[in-house]
């Protein structure tokens, strides 16, 4: 293995915290390899459902048993890197960031090029040579004083599919009616959202057909069948898909988890309601509803299914207001974030 093109990605997904984070890593790591010809290795904890994905998409997997402390982690990363030698290390691992040990574990050999990313929506500095904070409510100004470690922070560095970039810039139109609805509560839906949300909106008297997204790992197919079965409304259901883009572009509405699937629906122009798998995604899309790019139910524990169906009903007829929110996400959220962080990654690399 060519050491001087292995990049090693650190990154976790599991039920307990979603699959966010693996897959804006795919993303970028699909990128990286397409466009310059990288070699990825991800290191993840051993979740059957991230090593699979990661497998499918045609990367190398180094594991970590769950359990271990942080001490016996940072030994095994040390024999992973004597092994593969990386010449970059990017660490999208939650809190783990902004631990010394664990940052300086990773940087094995004084020439490695460590990168961080997270989405902290507060000043998070960082032991690494760039740190990607892709929180709206991160500002520059934070970190100016900070000269060593690079910082690029705000909506402009989101990791999205390329694809999202060139929906953003297509003029969407908003139709008057309701006919096409999109639900997806996440990768994982820890909580089990999906059949809350369809078996609320199933009671409403639109005509409108709906696709659902989820990931055959963590739904089971026997429930989808008798949830589309029982609805009085037309009901798709779609497994383990590469992409929302298609679903988002050709939805009136759209009903999803806080996190990057909310984000997606943003950046494609589609208005749409939220409902939060937990605290973090709250936070984050109760600051997006204040910019009128959303709307957000809270919690979803404190989510009940007349608060569901009454959002919906009443967003569906609201044209205007649909209309503001498509704007607003776009506006926000302009999909351009991969191309932004491959072009400095790579700046990087030939200052290396």
């Amino acid at each position: 293995m060519n050491s001087a093109r292995n990049i090693l990605i650190r990154v976790d997904g599991s039920k307990r915290i979603g699959m966010g984070h693996v897959y804006r890593m795919l993303t970028l790591a699909r990128h990286l390899k397409r466009k310059y010809g990288f070699t990825l290795v991800f290191v993840v904890r051993n979740c059957a459902s991230s090593v699979s994905l990661i497998l499918r998409s045609g990367f190398t997997v180094a594991t970590l048993p769950f359990g271990i402390s942080l001490s016996q982690e940072v030994r095994k990363l040390a024999d992973m890197l004597r092994f593969y030698r990386p010449f970059m290390v990017i660490a999208d691992v939650l809190h783990f960031d902004r631990d010394s040990r664990f940052m300086g574990s990773l940087r094995y050999d004084k020439d490695v090029v460590l990168v961080a990313y997270n989405d902290d929506n507060k000043r998070r500095l960082v032991d690494a040579d760039i740190v990607f904070s892709s929180d709206f409510s991160q500002q520059p100004a934070l970190y100016n004083k900070e000269a060593r470690t690079r910082y690029y922070v705000g909506f402009d560095y989101l990791i999205l599919n390329e694809d999202y970039g060139r929906v953003n810039k297509n003029i969407r139109k908003i139709n008057k009616s309701i006919r096409n609805v999109v639900v997806c509560m996440g990768g994982v839906d820890q909580h089990n959202l999906t059949a809350k949300v369809l078996r609320a909106i199933d009671g409403s008297c639109i005509d409108f057909k709906c696709e659902v997204v989820v990931n055959s790992n963590f739904f089971d197919k026997g429930l989808a069948r008798r949830l589309a079965d029982n609805s009085k409304h037309d009901i798709s259901f779609n497994f383990d898909v590469d992409s929302l883009v298609k679903y988002f572009s050709k939805a009136d509405l759209a009903i999803t988890s806080g996190g990057l699937v909310h984000l997606e629906r943003m950046c494609s122009g589609t208005p749409g309601i939220v409902i939060n798998q937990h605290a973090r995604q709250a936070d984050l899309s109760l600051r997006i509803m204040r910019q009128e790019a959303t709307f957000d139910l809270g919690l979803h524990s404190q989510v009940s299914a007349s608060e569901i169906i009454d959002s919906f009903n009443n967003l569906s007829r609201d044209y205007s207001l649909r209309a503001k929110m498509a704007a607003k996400g776009k506006e926000l959220v302009d999909g351009k974030g991969l191309a932004r962080i491959v072009n400095i990654i790579n700046q990087a690399v030939r200052a290396k």
